[in-house]
């Protein structure tokens, strides 16, 4: 019983750590594509590249916000969709 516990609190702890790398890489990959997009166009463009830059990892988050967190771990009805959770629903 406890090594079965001490099983899922691992995997959940691995679970975890990934997505916090995984998402750590996508926003330093906005940072890398900001500067390259700078880079290759005018001067006087550079500030507008990284407000559309700084927009899309906004929105993103939002949009991550209402929609993203429940289709991951939301309680499932079918085993495919899961439904619960949008926006600021408590579990």
């Amino acid at each position: 019983m406890y090594i079965n516990f001490l099983q899922l609190s691992l995997e959940n702890e691995l679970s975890i750590m990934w997505i916090t790398i995984a998402g750590f890489l996508v926003f330093f990959m906005h940072a890398g594509f900001t500067l390259l997009e700078s880079g290759m166009t005018q001067s006087k463009n550079a500030v507008n590249i990284a407000m559309k830059n700084m927009m899309a990892i906004s929105v993103g988050s939002v949009i991550y916000w209402f929609i993203g967190y429940s289709l991951m771990y939301g309680d499932t009805s079918n085993g495919i969709f899961r439904w619960s959770g949008f926006f600021t629903e408590t579990q």
